[in-house]
This record gives C-alpha cells, structure tokens and sequence, in this order.
C-alpha cells in the first residue's frame, strides 16, 4: 500500500509540474509530448542521482527543477531564440515555486503544518494541487498569455530587458535555493531572509508580468494600427479605381448617345451616307 501511494503521489506531483509548464508556456497536451516530458524527468533525476552519489551531496538536486524547465523548453520548442528558451523554461517553473512558497511561509505555519515535504506528505500534495489551481486562476483571472512573445520579431530594446529577466529569475533559484539547502541539509537557519527575498521577488515577478503584458498588448495595437491603415489605403485605392471607372461608363454613355442620335437623324431623312459617315467616325473611337 505505501508503495502504491508512493508511486500514485510521484505521479501525479511531477504531472502538475508538466501540465503547468504547458499550460504556462501554451504547448499542447499531447501523448507524445507528455512522454518525453516524463522521460526526460527520469533521466535528468538518474543523472543527478549518479552525480550527487560521486559528489557525495545532494546541493544539486535543489536546481532540479529550473534546469528541467530549460531542458523541456528547449526539447520541445526547438527552433526559438535562446533567450525566448530561457524565458519559457524559467518562467513557469518560478511561478509556481513563488506561490508554493507563498503558502508555505505565510499559510501553513498558521494550520501547525512543515514546510518541507517529507514522507509523500498528502499535506503536501494537497498544497501542491492547490498552488497549482491558484496559479491557472491567476493567469485566467488577468488574461496573461505570453505565448504570443514566440509570434512576435522581438526589437532590440525588449530582447535586452529579456535577458536581464532570464539573469534575475535564475539568480532567484540560485540564491533561494542555496539557502534551502543550507537550511536544511547544514542547519544554517535562513528562514527570515528567504521570506523577504520571496516578497521582494513577489513584486518584482509581479512587475516582470506586467511589463510582458503590456509590451505584448501595445505590439497587438501597433499591428492593428498598421492593417487599419492598410485597409484604409486600399479603400483608398479602390475608390480611386470606381471613380475611374464611373467616368469611363459616363464618356461611354455620352459617344452611345451622340451616335444614336447620328444614326435616327439620318434614318428620319434616309440618308444613308450620313449613316455610313456618323457610323464611321463612331467606331474611330472604339
């Protein structure tokens, strides 16, 4: 029975890791696409076994999860600048960690309960699916899609502010998760210091958010401006066009008319020379 919990609990925590990262990211759920996640999540976990075990510690295990997020960014959208591949495989990851931290500093000490999952804590996996649920929330909640950074010719400008995004997001999981494990495996307490590091990271993340919003919201009204004005040249161009084409049916009508009027003079004095004559000087014209 424990290890069927074990292996139920295993299963479905990495599975929300994956299904956020999707979510976030805007990749489609796929069969194929969730297998290589999987897959790709047992051979990075074997081959940080195999290092910790050489190493002799387990320092390494807690920069596990960015670096899966980068790795999957890159295994599944291949052919994207490498600073979009960061960003895609930082972006989701520290989402999340910052709101499970969120409840876990601020939330659960007031319930008795440890931070720190020990055991395949259902505790945990209960907070696991909550922050998960919290963060879809949010993004829905305040209509954040970034998927549209990979449609978009970045300018020069923004590519600069993305990495220096990319550096301080990496530099949150160094510096917090160095503390964690220091905390936790050296008995270095660092609790007070990380709870403000997370809120000023909180903010911070908040601002990051808010800029990519915005950045991605003037590009959409800056390619609206430019169809609008299209479509208004070429209406533009097309009126231009019928108004030719209106003077040319009215010089049309006004030589059918002369020529009518030609042809029943000289049908009224049957004279037939003055009909060859007007029909001749007519069809000059045409």
């Amino acid at each position: 029975m424990n290890i069927a919990w074990i292996l139920l609990y295993t299963l479905i925590t990495h599975g929300l890791e994956i299904v956020m990262f999707f979510k976030v990211d805007g990749i489609g759920l796929t069969f194929e696409r969730i297998f290589k996640a999987f897959l790709f999540k047992i051979l990075l976990a074997f081959v940080f076994l195999m290092i910790g075990y050489m190493a002799g510690d387990s320092f390494l295990f807690y920069f596990m999860e960015p670096l899966y997020g980068i790795g999957l960014s890159f295994l599944l959208l291949r052919g994207l600048p490498k600073k979009l591949l960061f960003f895609y495989g930082l972006f989701p990851m520290i989402l999340v960690n910052l709101f499970y931290r969120g409840v876990s500093y601020f939330v659960l000490p007031f319930w008795g309960q440890e931070i720190v999952d020990k055991g395949s804590n259902p505790i945990f996996l209960l907070m696991t699916i909550f922050v998960c649920f919290i963060v879809l929330v949010f993004l829905k909640w305040l209509d954040y899609d970034f998927t549209n950074l990979r449609k978009e010719i970045l300018d020069k400008g923004f590519q600069k502010s993305l990495t220096t995004i990319n550096w301080i997001m990496g530099a949150y999981y160094l510096v917090m998760q160095s503390l964690s494990f220091f905390e936790y495996e050296q008995g270095i307490q660092s609790t007070t210091v990380r709870h403000l590091i997370l809120v000023f990271y909180l903010l911070f993340f908040m601002g990051i958010i808010k800029k990519l919003d915005t950045y991605l919201k003037d590009k959409l009204h800056e390619r609206l401006d430019q169809e609008q004005a299209l479509r208004y040249r070429d209406m533009e161009r097309y009126s231009r066009h019928i108004e030719e084409l209106y003077k040319e049916v009215r010089s049309f009508r006004h030589d059918y008319t002369n020529l009518l009027t030609s042809l029943r003079l000289g049908i009224e004095e049957e004279d037939m020379e003055q009909i060859k004559r007007g029909l001749r000087l007519r069809l000059k014209g045409f």
